[in-house]
């Protein structure tokens, strides 16, 4: 009982969290107690994923809302009983109304809980049912609703990248399909501890990263620049196709991010210059400049369920302007002759072919080499990777 109000008090505070104080999701778990980390992930991950339908059980039987935390607390106890197994549903009303006695709502929760099970509510999982209003628009434009709709309740698997000549040894994995490199998907708790990752041949990731180095020939590179590079899984990636004795530059303006992309940089014997500077602050001529910038994140919401409900039209106007910005930072950096990399981990036509349209209409001196758009599935997240290439100069 003590470790499952533990679960359910931090889960709900990460929910509060989250939708009342727009945290990043990703800081607020890094706080949470090691002993209960897995299952109050789990928990927030699912709540996020079946979030349209808790809020709809919530809003019939509610007329005023109650303040943030024991919203929260309803949430996550609600996400408990119907789409989780590891309590009885009884049992997680108790708890949750023990909790509520700190808000003095304990009446209120067990009230609400009470009606809501007698109920006995079913669930539909059409994309309506499912996804945020503003995303189901646009999606059900797209034609893709449907599949996204699926991979978004599914979430995703534990996969990862083996580095360039290494071997599996001992470790049981399956083999996944991906646009480049070799990646595997198994159990994130024996990869975790086998002798491959301990040894740092293993890079956990998705797949889809790899999209932006799909047929990509760098073995003629001198010098390549990341220039969003934290936490440095990319930069690993232009180590492993270039030439020994190539120089590499990973920047990022998060110096906090920075350190572990030195950590794991150095772990793996990959020599770079790792710097903390914004885009705008760069010098230098590169023949291959990688921008993998900032984006809305609605191609990885399988990872990350509450992107999509921190999607707002304002941000995602101000993500473009930003994203325009590194573009022109970017080819500054680009030699003559070399190539500019975009990519983003969204599926936004304004983020992705629109924004490189736009930009191949201001600057003539660029041909389009490759792009090429990944909508997220059951096995990889999305993705988006365009690659220009600089005219050389007369």
């Amino acid at each position: 009982m003590h470790d499952s109000g533990r679960i359910l008090r931090g889960s709900a505070g990460i929910i509060e969290a989250v939708i009342s104080r727009k945290a990043v999701l990703d800081e607020e778990m890094e706080n949470v107690d090691p002993r209960y980390r897995r299952s109050i992930g789990h928990l927030v991950l699912t709540f996020f994923r079946r979030r349209k339908a808790i809020d709809a059980l919530l809003a019939e039987r509610i007329e005023k809302a109650p303040r943030p935390a024991v919203l929260a607390l309803l949430q996550a106890v609600l996400t408990q009983i119907f789409f989780q197994r590891a309590i009885a549903a009884e049992s997680a009303v108790n708890i949750a109304v023990t909790e509520a006695k700190k808000f003095k709502a304990d009446k209120f929760v067990n009230a609400v809980l009470r009606r809501i099970l007698a109920a006995q509510p079913h669930f539909e999982e059409s994309p309506e049912k499912v996804l945020p209003d503003l995303l189901l628009e646009r999606w059900k434009k797209q034609g893709n609703a449907e599949q996204l709709s699926a991979a978004f309740l599914k979430g995703a698997a534990f996969t990862f990248r083996l580095e360039k000549d290494w071997e599996l040894e001992d470790l049981q994995a399956e083999p996944v399909a991906s646009p480049a490199f070799r990646f595997f998907k198994g159990s994130g708790a024996e990869v975790l501890k086998s002798a491959p990752f301990l040894k740092k041949h293993i890079y956990v990731q998705d797949p889809a990263t790899s999209l932006v180095f799909q047929d990509l020939d760098l073995s003629n590179a001198a010098k390549a620049l990341d220039l969003c590079a934290a936490p440095g899984g990319k930069t690993l990636m232009l180590a492993e196709l270039m030439p020994q004795g190539a120089r590499i530059t990973a920047a990022d303006r998060s110096r906090n991010r920075q350190k572990l992309t030195r950590q794991n940089l150095e772990s793996r014997g990959v020599k770079a210059e790792v710097i903390v500077a914004l885009p705008e602050e760069l010098a230098g001529s590169y023949d291959v400049v990688l921008a993998d910038v900032p984006c809305s994140n609605t191609g990885v919401f399988r990872r990350r369920p509450d992107a999509l409900w921190n999607f707002s039209l304002d941000k995602f106007h101000e993500l473009i302007k930003i994203q325009q910005h590194i573009l022109e930072c970017a080819l500054k950096r680009t030699a003559p002759g070399g190539l500019l990399i975009y990519s983003t981990c969204s599926i936004e036509f304004e983020e992705n072919a629109g924004q490189v349209a736009a930009f191949l209409e201001r600057h003539p001196e660029l041909t389009l080499v490759s792009q090429r758009q990944l909508i997220p599935d059951l096995d990889t997240d999305g993705a988006f990777a365009a690659v220009m290439k600089k005219k050389s100069a007369c």
